[in-house]
């Protein structure tokens, strides 16, 4: 009979009633795993304590009080499955979530987003939220969302759970030494830092130094032009600022492009010298040897020969040096001349 009830359950019922078992199923076991967690750290307190170790008990109480919230956050949420289960039929059959259900119901929704170990509560949470949307936003309990989202403890509860400690565990302890330590640590501290210089206010600085430049801009404006001080082109003065810059960038490139020049007229120069050079070189090897100096120089490189040598007119100008002489000709018509006349 009761399988053909759960046939017949919808499929929110089924589903939450699946999701609510196994979140406490896992429940159960992080409750074991805390429990032994926080009776670790009760031992290493006691011990500490006993040992005469204050400060560094103090220091590890920090740790237990955050299992003991977490602890108490897991049996919250127990609880909170355990309303909706019992009521999860009254919930199935109602549009509307009933009232004395709307606090459980929205404190599962909350710890969805903060329990990472307890994964069927995002489900839940899907359900809950496809059927009510977020209607059910304020209703979250106070005091869960408190421990949910537990601050550092401050020093007194540190001190009281120390003492509670130590009373049950039967040793015979007083928080008072532990007290004056720690204030006289956190004097200790203060006058160190009473002790540091006091941080210097930049923006001060910086108002202060425009504040003496613009004073010394007027003063400077005050004087005769020959005792005034020659700015830089880069600043920018009160007036007319933008044609200065304009100026001086146009300076700075004409500088770039006169050094551009240059270096491509020394670049250009130097390799018209060495074609200068290359070519009287090549003409000096094609001329024949000066026969006005003595012996002939004998150059170690082969030089090329010369067919003919060059004749130069009696009258001074040049001649090919295939061309014959003028008066050769004249004299051999004439001679042939008389020849024939005979």
């Amino acid at each position: 009979m009761k399988m053909f009830q759960g046939l017949l359950k919808s499929r929110f019922y089924s589903k939450c009633k699946s999701d609510l078992k196994v979140t406490r199923t896992r429940i159960e076991i992080i409750k074991k795993r805390k429990n032994a967690i926080q009776k670790y750290f009760k031992n290493d307190i006691v011990d500490l304590l006993r040992n005469g170790f204050d400060l560094n008990a103090y220091d590890r109480v920090e740790g237990l009080i955050h299992e003991i919230e977490k602890s108490s956050c897991y049996e919250f949420i127990d609880r909170y499955c355990q309303h909706i289960s019992d009521n999860l039929s009254a919930i199935d059959k109602q549009r509307e979530c009933p009232n004395d259900c709307r606090e459980a119901v929205s404190s599962l929704m909350y710890a969805a987003a903060r329990f990472a170990d307890l994964p069927e509560l995002r489900q839940l949470r899907t359900l809950f939220s496809e059927r009510y949307g977020r209607s059910l936003d304020p209703y979250v309990e106070k005091q869960f969302a408190e421990k949910a989202n537990a601050e550092m403890p401050s020093k007194d509860v540190k001190l009281r759970l120390l003492e509670e400690i130590a009373s049950e565990s039967g040793l015979d302890w007083s928080p008072k030494p532990l007290q004056n330590k720690l204030f006289n640590k956190t004097n200790e501290f203060n006058n160190r830092d009473a002790e540091l210089p006091p941080v210097k206010d930049i923006s001060v600085d910086i108002v202060g130094a425009f504040a003496d430049a613009k004073d010394e801009g007027r003063d400077d404006d005050r004087k005769p032009l020959m005792y005034r001080s020659n700015r830089p082109p880069y600043t920018k003065p009160r007036n007319g600022g933008d044609e200065l810059c304009e100026k001086a960038r146009r300076a700075v490139k004409s500088v770039r492009t006169r050094g551009r020049d240059s270096l491509l007229d020394q670049t250009s120069s130097s390799e018209s010298d060495e074609k200068d050079k290359a070519r009287q070189s090549s003409r000096a090897l094609s001329l024949p040897p000066d026969k006005s100096s003595g012996a002939a120089e004998t150059s170690p490189t082969h030089v090329r020969s010369v067919s003919c040598e060059a004749n130069v007119h009696v009258g001074g100008g040049h001649v090919h040096p295939r061309l014959p002489d003028y008066d050769d000709v004249v004299a051999r018509l004439g001679s042939i001349r008389g020849k024939s006349s005979r």
